[in-house]
């Protein structure tokens, strides 16, 4: 499947800023593979001292969309299920805040429950491993 990887910055307010390449990093990652290694030396990208956002944008484009005819069991009809990979494995971990892109911003959501003592909250963090070496 190929998905497209994003660096960012970090603004002032701890929210991913602009993106750090100039140019697009597309990646396929292999079928059953659990470790892709991907080389970034050819984007000279600089670490910031304040740190940075890593990202990846799931494409739903025809190489990564499969097809299966399902049946319902319950009323008979006849569909055509669409999956799109790849699919990212997920760790269920406690976090104070968690950052989405939607309406073309980044939004911080925070743990809402009034009655949440720790402020925390559990959410799917993808599970990825950067290793960073010059």
């Amino acid at each position: 499947a190929i998905i497209k990887i994003h660096f960012y910055a970090v603004d002032a307010n701890g929210f991913p800023a602009e993106e750090l390449l100039d140019k697009d990093f597309v990646v396929t990652v292999k079928k059953g593979t659990r470790i892709n290694r991907f080389d970034v030396k050819e984007f000279n990208l600089k670490f910031p001292n304040n740190g940075l956002f890593v990202g990846f944008e799931k494409l739903m484009i025809e190489k990564n969309k499969t097809e299966k005819t399902v049946i319902d069991s319950n009323t008979k009809l006849t569909q055509i299920q669409k999956t799109y990979f790849p699919f990212v494995l997920y760790n269920y971990v406690e976090s104070e805040f968690l950052y989405t892109f939607s309406g073309g911003k980044w939004n911080r959501q925070t743990n809402q429950k009034e009655n949440e003592s720790t402020g925390k909250m559990m959410i799917n963090e993808p599970v990825i491993t950067l290793i960073l070496s010059n």
